[in-house]
């Protein structure tokens, strides 16, 4: 969640988001336009009790856990261009894991055809598409 609340700064022209974390949600802007696009709304999970921390586990007891519960799209067509709600739900999930985690992801399926799926990508996410993310250390 550490990762998650510090959101994105755009750095450059190839930094295509600008996401920030406030009232439980996370709400992400395109960085050119300034259009929120998304508000992903989170929820707080009841804490963990666990002694010990599993080999499995990737959290230490007493942290709290989070859950994406709902999100929000932008469907002014002068601002975004509305797809399918599993394309639209899979993009949030991406750019949560690419931009916020800093993990690899798998790009949300879409329409388009291969030749220029490459282009949507850099569309979507500019220069982290590569690994070269904003807020990297």
């Amino acid at each position: 969640m550490d990762y998650i609340s510090n959101g994105v700064i755009p750095g450059q022209m190839e930094d295509k988001w600008f996401i920030y974390f406030a009232d439980d949600a996370l709400y992400f802007h395109r960085s050119w336009t300034g259009f929120c696009i998304y508000i992903a709304r989170l929820a707080q999970l009841a804490q963990l009790a666990q002694p010990a921390r599993s080999a499995a586990s990737t959290q230490t007891p007493g942290e709290q856990s989070w859950q994406l519960i709902f999100a929000e799209i932008n469907a002014d067509e002068t601002q975004h261009i509305l797809q399918e709600p599993r394309y639209e739900a899979s993009m949030i999930y991406y750019l949560i894991d690419v931009l916020l985690l800093q993990r690899p992801g798998a790009y949300p399926e879409s329409k388009s055809v291969p030749e220029t799926q490459s282009i949507e990508m850099w569309s979507a996410v500019g220069r982290a598409m590569r690994g070269e993310h904003p807020n990297a250390q």
